[in-house]
């Protein structure tokens, strides 16, 4: 350990209990007190720039929001440990498919005083079908237990591609071109995928 990680690691187990809770409490305040300004501003800067909102909110926020990942993915592969890096970003994945959607129904319930299910539009329900099939096809890619600089190319290139696109028949052209690609990197790489599951 390093920094400040290694001077929190010195503590006693006490005190290294409570400022690791204290960091989590402050760490949580400060996202409950600048979300709501962040989005607003991310919102009238989009406007102004002539961004689509939904595309602002849904694919261009998040690289603000989960910057500290890629920092640390980034400083795991700046000093030679990018399986670290690789884990830190599909350990976030994880958690946005799980825990944040799950919480997201929580709160609308909490906030509406009942139980209640949380309604999509036709354009949500693309963009969750975008989302998991760009899954879908880093599974595929990610299934060889290597990812080759073509590979990455390929990821970011169809990234930097879709966003211009913003109508709903569109995004789920994209999601059918994620999965029809998944469907043949598994086709092509059969035993690579196989033996990268066994």
């Amino acid at each position: 350990m390093l920094g400040v990680s290694a001077l929190i690691g010195s503590l006693p187990i006490a005190k290294r209990r409570i400022a690791v809770v204290s960091l989590f409490l402050f760490a949580a305040a400060v996202i409950v007190v600048a979300a709501e300004p962040f989005v607003e501003a991310l919102v009238e800067t989009g406007e102004e720039l002539g961004i689509d909102q939904f595309i602002l909110i849904q694919w261009i926020a998040p690289l603000a929001s989960e910057s500290p990942e890629i920092i640390v993915a980034a400083l795991f592969s700046l000093r030679a440990n990018p399986q670290a890096g690789l884990t830190t970003l599909i350990s976030s994945e994880v958690n946005q498919l799980t825990l944040l959607i799950g919480s997201m129904v929580f709160v609308f319930s909490i906030s509406a005083g009942q139980a209640l299910n949380f309604g999509l539009e036709a354009r949500q329900s693309a963009e969750f079908l975008l989302t998991s099939a760009v899954g879908v096809f880093a599974i595929a890619v990610l299934a060889p237990r290597i990812i080759g600089w073509k590979a990455g190319v390929t990821l970011l290139a169809l990234f930097l591609i879709h966003l211009p696109f913003v109508e709903t028949n569109e995004r789920q052209l994209f999601a059918y071109l994620y999965l029809s690609l998944a469907v043949g990197l598994v086709a092509l790489n059969w035993r690579q995928v196989r033996s990268g599951f066994s």
